[in-house]
This record gives structure tokens, C-alpha cells and sequence, in this order.
């Protein structure tokens, strides 16, 4: 072989291998931004104390989506502080009328979240799962605007399964974090067969659910990939394990998933004092130790403000605390309280932002966001009996 040759190959394999480089780092920078909300902070392990389970709720059709005692609406300005009546409409006003002709939400754009890339699947199921989570189905007759809102879900269902492969995956595989919108597409088809029990909905969220185990990792997590030996992260790790927590409770077959994420989600927990890996920990775990303990108080002391407007952050927030110690608890008051405040000050104020106007796509998934976090009060029965 001449030297020419020789070194002509040498260079093709120093470009590959530099490229090679190149995209490792990338795909440790993007777990590593997917990792937390804020700076992690380092904790050491406690002993477990074990506390009975409960099972999450039926939905009640004829509550409102506010966790609030009287509903967030114009309607009860009047008995409020508040004089003003906002120009803009609820979120779920807002979801009601930004739904595609498809059936789908968002546009062709994706947008991206603590590190991890939310596109038109992943949107389309937050916006069906916050219409399910007021209790509205296939069936539903209330109107907004003249619009049936069964129809609106309907046409949303319809629009996920015929998204759906003959793998159970929904979407293209080919996009930028395919495992975590489908794992939130699960979570959506196994919230709408639980609410409706009805046989045509019931393949569909179980073939999800299964490609959900077959892309497991071996360490327990899931990687936003949507394969295998995808590198696992926090926020596709929390969104499969409450679409698995949610096919679990409606009867549908999960396997061993939660064993085997067992020690990936303790693991995360000692690790980090943030809302996801204690939502993952209380789901899979059912028990409380004293790394929970910590995170709770973590969060107390970082509740939702006027200065943050972190829709991930209230969403996952809410659901850790409401289940740590129920309605009635301290923890839950002590976010609930100035998570209200936020949300009101702000929608009476005209300052409640859901992202681009050049991006549908960013502006769904934050108004889904919120009105999910705003039906954590009635949308899920503890995980724990409340203290005594």
C-alpha cells in the first residue's frame, strides 16, 4: 500500500473518529441539561420508612380544572382581590380553540424544555391529556364557543392512533427525542381508555405501553431516543413511568418495568433535590425515606413565583408534593399557596406567557403544562395516607 494511501485513510478515520467525539459530547450535554430544572444538589442516603399505597382516583366530569375551592374563571372576580377580568382566556379555553383541522396541536416546530425537544405528538397528548383530566371524553356535550368538546377529543384520539406504528410507537422514529413524546402519547391513550373503559381504545393503549418495556434500559431509566441503549434521562424516565403508573391502574399488563426501575429512580433521588426524580420515586417506590424528606423541603423553599414562570417545574412540583402529603398537608399548602398566587397575579394581569407566537408548537405545551398542574388537586388520589 503507498504512503499516500496510507495516509489518506488515516485521516478518514481521525475525522470519524474526532465526529464520533463530537456526538458523544453532544448527547452527555443534552442528559446532563435533562438531568435537573436547577443546579443539583448532593444528598446522602436514609433509612425508608414503608407507607401503604393508595391508587390514583376516578376523574370527577363535574369538577373544575382549578385546584382551587371556587373556579378559575372570570366569573368569580368580584369575590376576589382582583377587579380586573383578564383579556385572555384560560388555558383550556385557549387549547379548545388552537386545535389543528387534524385533530393534532402545534406546528412543525419542536421546542425544547430543561434539554429534552417536545415536538407535535408530544404536544397533542398534553393538550388530550389536559382535556381527560377534567373528566371530558369522546363523548362529552359541554360546549366552549359552540364547540363540543367530545369532538375535540375525538378528533385528537384519532388523530395519536393513526400516528401509532404496528409496534405500539407513536410518531416517526426518526426524530429528535421520538422515546420521550411517545412515552407521553402512552400516558395520554392509557388516560383516555382508564376514563372511557371502552374496548377501541383499550389495544391501542396497551400496544403503547408495551413498546414502552421493550426500550427499557438495562440500568432501569429510558432514553428520549426511544431505544434500547438510548442514553437514559430524568424527564423521558418521568413521563414513561406515569404513562406505565397510568395503564397499571386501568388494567393493562406493564410487565416488570418498575422493578427494574427501581434503583435507577432511588438512585436519582439521593441525587437530586428536584420535583422528577420525586414524582418517579413515590410512583414506583410507593414509600417515603428521608431523601424524600429533603426534596419536599427543597421545594417549599423554592416554590412557583412571580419571577419564574417554569411550567415543568409547577407541573412536577405539584404532583410531588400533592402526593407526598395529600390536600391537607403542609408541604401541599405551603407550594399550593403561592402556586395560586403566580398563576392568578398573572392571569389577571395579562402576564401569563406560553411561549413564541411564531411557535404553536412551544405555546401547547405550556398551556397544557399549567392546566395539567391547575388539575392536581382533584385529577389524583394520594399515593400516601395523609398525616395523622
Amino acid at each position: 500500500m503507498s504512503r499516500s494511501k496510507v495516509f489518506y485513510l488515516t485521516g478518514i478515520v481521525v475525522v470519524l473518529l474526532f465526529a464520533l467525539a463530537i456526538w458523544v459530547i453532544w448527547r452527555w450535554w443534552l442528559a446532563q441539561q435533562s438531568t435537573t430544572y436547577k443546579q443539583p444538589v448532593e444528598k446522602t442516603q436514609r433509612v425508608r420508612e414503608t407507607h401503604q399505597s393508595k391508587t390514583i382516583a376516578a376523574v370527577d366530569s363535574s369538577k373544575i380544572y382549578d385546584n382551587t375551592e371556587t373556579p378559575l374563571s372570570a366569573t368569580n372576580t368580584q369575590t376576589g382581590k382582583h377587579s380586573k377580568i383578564p383579556t385572555k382566556p384560560m388555558p383550556l379555553e385557549w387549547l379548545m380553540s388552537s386545535q389543528n383541522d387534524d385533530g393534532s396541536w402545534g406546528d412543525n416546530n419542536s421546542t425544547v424544555l430543561s434539554g429534552n425537544r417536545y415536538d407535535k405528538v408530544g404536544a397533542t397528548a398534553l393538550a388530550l391529556l389536559s382535556f381527560s383530566g377534567r373528566g371530558y371524553t369522546h363523548l362529552s356535550e359541554d360546549k366552549i364557543d359552540g364547540k363540543k368538546i367530545g369532538d375535540v377529543v375525538k378528533k385528537a384520539i384519532d388523530w395519536l392512533i393513526s400516528n401509532q406504528s404496528g409496534d405500539g410507537s407513536v410518531g416517526s422514529p426518526h426524530s429528535i427525542d421520538f422515546g420521550l413524546n411517545h412515552s407521553i402519547a402512552a400516558l395520554a391513550l392509557s388516560e383516555v381508555y382508564g376514563i372511557t373503559n371502552e374496548s377501541q381504545y383499550k389495544d391501542a393503549a396497551q400496544k403503547a405501553t408495551t413498546f414502552l418495556q421493550t426500550i427499557q434500559n438495562r440500568d432501569g431509566g429510558w432514553g428520549s431516543e426511544g431505544r434500547e441503549l438510548s442514553y437514559p434521562n430524568l424527564q423521558t424516565t418521568g413521563w414513561t413511568i406515569m404513562a406505565l403508573k397510568s395503564a397499571q391502574i386501568c388494567g393493562l399488563d406493564i410487565g416488570d418495568s418498575f422493578k427494574k426501575a427501581e434503583s435507577y429512580v432511588a438512585d436519582k433521588l439521593k441525587d437530586h433535590w428536584e420535583p422528577l426524580p420525586a414524582a418517579m420515586y413515590i410512583f414506583v417506590k410507593r414509600e417515603k425515606n428521608k431523601d424524600l424528606e429533603d426534596t419536599m423541603d427543597y421545594l417549599i423553599r423554592n416554590p412557583p413565583s412571580q419571577s419564574q414562570q417554569d411550567y415543568l417545574y409547577w407541573y412536577f412540583g405539584s404532583i410531588a408534593l400533592f402526593q407526598y402529603d395529600g390536600p391537607d398537608g403542609n408541604y401541599w399548602k405551603k407550594w399550593n399557596k403561592p402556586f395560586k398566587e403566580t398563576v392568578m397575579e398573572k392571569l389577571y394581569n395579562d402576564d401569563l406567557h406560553y411561549g413564541s407566537p411564531n411557535n404553536r408548537t412551544e405555546q401547547v405545551v405550556n398551556a397544557s403544562l399549567l392546566t395539567l398542574s391547575l388539575e392536581i388537586y382533584y385529577r389524583y388520589d394520594i399515593i400516601f395516607h395523609p398525616k395523622d
